[in-house]
């Protein structure tokens, strides 16, 4: 399944209005990217009837806590975007020091839901599906990154 091939087109499609805020971009892409996922992890893990009863809650408790990081990471965004031009070094190390808190929860995110979904999947499955969070994020990262203005 060609995942930056249905996401892509979401995100080119949902984010091109001209003079959206950097929030309502964030929000359309995310958007997008939820309307698909559950159907690109699904068509994409080829899980067993008794590997999906066990995977499919961990995958739902993951995503609530994926969804609290994106939120929390968005708002950090939209707040860079909001002052960029006036960026001075003591809110640029505030807001580096909330990008890093961040990245740090989605690792502990990772490094959980890898340990749990391990007891209950065979490994190769579990490494798919957190490939496939990756590609999906990637995807998102990278269509937002092209929005978001370089430190002046």
């Amino acid at each position: 399944m060609r995942i930056a091939g249905v996401l892509g087109l979401f995100l080119m499609g949902g984010s091109a209005a001209y003079g959206q805020s950097a929030q309502d971009v964030i929000q359309l892409n995310r958007e997008a990217i939820e309307t698909q996922k559950n159907f690109i992890v699904s068509g994409s893990m080829e899980l067993t009837e008794e590997e999906g009863k066990a995977f499919w809650p961990l995958y739902n408790q993951h995503q609530v806590r994926v969804r609290a990081a994106n939120a929390r990471a968005d708002a950090m965004v939209v707040r860079y975007v909001g002052v960029y031009h006036t960026l001075g070094d003591v809110e640029a190390r505030q807001i580096l020091d909330e990008w890093i808190a961040i990245e740090e929860e989605r690792l502990r995110l990772k490094k959980t839901y890898m340990q749990k979904m391990a007891k209950a999947l065979p490994v190769r499955k579990v490494v798919r599906y957190f490939q496939l969070e990756n590609k999906m994020d990637a995807i998102f990262d990278y269509d937002l990154s092209q929005r978001i203005p370089l430190a002046r």
